[in-house]
């Protein structure tokens, strides 16, 4: 891959999403309910029942061998800026909607840093194309103000909106829901959603309240810890991973040394599971899957 971006160029990306996002926080939002009691946990706008008007703007940024690189900017709900990097391929293949993990963005991900190291995302963008597969990697608020510069308080703005009745993971889940949906209407053969780590919560997340997803693959997140970072895991995550399960076409894979992993516990949510040939416990830490023939088995 020739592009590369230094990572100042996209701090501004980053504060337009964090001040959309602020200013969402200050709105007053109706009184709105789901028939889906964990939903309504959740709050809006993860409680509307149909698809609200989405705007883009979309700018070409590198023209590569087998694929073009562009940057999208959504605005949802009027307000929210969500960004990220599409990879495409063939607007006639396949999909997959690939979501970092805490800490992470897109360019990590995929490899256009200066640095060109992917760290425990293991290539998975490069990994993809070469199998033929349009990458979208979006930016969700959980990036590093260390390296970034942009600083933020998730938990702070988390407890302002659940004061009002919403809630980050209702906010950042809808956007992904609308933004898959926005790809639905283009000619994708179909669409799929992979996450690593706190990507694969969201990838949970989307997977219960969007049916226009194929497949799923929720990599290095079972912990039922409630206090990791005193983020906003007070929720049944177990439960919501079940029902996705059962009804969805999701994989789970996991390290089998993964250090934030409380093994006692995830293996004896996994062995409650059916279909035990669609969940991998594989030699590794808290990683991206390395494998190139899973990847290929569930594409």
């Amino acid at each position: 891959m020739k592009y590369f971006e230094n990572k100042a160029f996209t701090s501004s990306i980053r504060k337009e999403y964090l001040d959309s996002i602020i200013e969402f926080s200050n709105m007053s939002f109706p009184n709105i309910k789901s028939e889906d009691a964990y939903v309504n946990e959740l709050g809006y706008p993860l409680t509307l029942n149909k698809h609200e008007d989405i705007s883009f703007k979309r700018i070409l940024l590198s023209k590569e061998e087998g694929f073009n690189i562009f940057r999208y900017t959504f605005t949802i709900l009027g307000v929210i800026k969500m960004s990220g990097l599409l990879f495409e391929v063939d607007e006639t293949s396949p999909l997959v909607l690939m979501q970092h993990g805490y800490v992470g963005t897109p360019e990590v991900m995929s490899n256009i840093y200066e640095d060109r190291n992917t760290y425990n995302y293991n290539d998975i963008v490069k990994r993809l194309l070469s199998l033929k597969v349009n990458v979208f990697c979006p930016q969700l608020l959980m990036w590093s103000i260390k390296q970034y510069g942009v600083e933020y308080d998730r938990v702070i703005l988390d407890k302002k909106l659940r004061e009002k009745g919403s809630s980050i993971i209702a906010l950042e889940t809808y956007c992904l829901k609308e933004i898959v949906h926005f790809f639905k209407q283009k000619s994708y053969k179909h669409i799929n959603m992979f996450g690593m780590s706190y990507g694969a919560y969201y990838t949970y997340h989307v997977g219960y309240v969007s049916d226009e997803l194929k497949t799923l693959w929720g990599c290095s997140f079972l912990t039922t810890n409630t206090n990791f970072e005193e983020m906003e895991f007070n929720t049944p995550l177990c439960d919501v991973i079940r029902k996705v399960f059962i009804n969805k076409d999701l994989y789970i894979t996991t390290g089998d040394h993964d250090p934030i992993m409380v093994y006692d516990e995830v293996y004896k949510f996994l062995d409650s599971l059916p279909n035990k040939e669609k969940i991998v416990i594989f030699d590794g830490d808290h990683e991206v899957y390395k494998s190139d023939e899973f990847l290929k088995s569930i594409l």
